[in-house]
């Protein structure tokens, strides 16, 4: 039975509250070995308690194998998310020493339109992703595109036209 399984509101945040305190200090102190910055820390541990909650995940067997799970994705997206600002900071540096704001625009534009178009591009089906990645990002033919996955140049064709399509269906319109 999990803990969340609750009749009322007040039961699911009494029982809440619990594992909050028991595991509160626990969480903090790993925590805090991992990330040198306090708010940094009370950040990803709201992250943490917010999930377990919305997620109603715990059970009274597992809820401290699942808090320290969550514990340890939280903190990898914590450091996921530290290492792209770090990246931006990096390019912002990069861009503010050579050129003017208005390149620096156009380079946040440039990147930003590559982001959407990296998403829209997983949204694919896995095959038609695989084969537009090749051709248009990898530079394989067509022809060895067909060799690699048994199939004829005009499928392969095919599939490229269908993923460009979806694509541009995409794109903002301006």
């Amino acid at each position: 039975m999990s803990i969340f399984h609750y009749h009322n509101k007040d039961n699911k945040d009494n029982l809440y509250e619990s594992i909050f305190y028991r595991y509160y200090y626990r969480i903090f102190s790993f925590l805090s070995k991992k990330i040198s910055n306090r708010d940094d820390v009370l950040d990803v541990m709201q992250d943490i308690f917010t999930h377990l909650w919305d997620k109603g995940l715990l059970t009274s067997e597992n809820s401290e194998a699942i808090i320290f799970n969550v514990t340890k994705q939280k903190l990898a997206l914590f450091y996921r998310r530290m290492k792209k600002q770090q990246y931006d900071l990096d390019k912002f540096a990069e861009i503010s020493d050579d050129s003017s704001f208005e390149e620096f625009d156009e380079r946040i534009e440039h990147e930003m339109a590559m982001d959407k178009l990296q998403q829209d591009i997983e949204l694919l089906p896995e095959l038609r992703r695989e084969i537009l990645i090749l051709n248009k990002f990898e530079g394989v033919s067509q022809q060895e595109i067909a060799e690699r996955y048994a199939m004829s140049r005009s499928a392969v064709e095919n599939q490229i036209s269908k993923a460009i399509i979806f694509l541009k269906k995409r794109l903002p319109r301006s």
